[in-house]
């Protein structure tokens, strides 16, 4: 994942990586430090990729949270925002290549 102002890569964190398994369940909580001046201009892109054996890695769909996402992403993006607890929300990963 990406924190994201515009198209400049402000931050990154990874999740563990999930070997041989088919249906991988992530539960890992991320926090990022972003400033107050900052935080409406900001977005954070998931990415979902697939490593494979050879080395090849594959795309398997992204997601945007943030001042640049659009439907339920803003609404979950405002909805923490208004908050200083944990929002859990299901999302719809878009499919995309590389």
């Amino acid at each position: 994942m990406y924190v994201m102002m515009g198209a400049k890569r402000l931050k990154k964190k990874k999740t563990t990586s999930k070997k041989r398994d088919s249906n991988p369940v992530w539960n890992e909580a991320f926090s990022f430090s972003i400033p107050s001046r900052i935080i409406n201009r900001v977005s954070i892109l998931f990415m979902i990729k697939h490593h494979s054996e050879r080395g090849r890695e594959r795309l398997l769909g992204k997601l945007l949270l943030g001042a640049s996402a659009a439907d339920e992403a803003l609404d979950h993006w405002n909805a923490m925002q208004a908050t200083n607890k944990a929002v859990a929300r299901w999302h719809e990963v878009h499919q995309g290549k590389k």
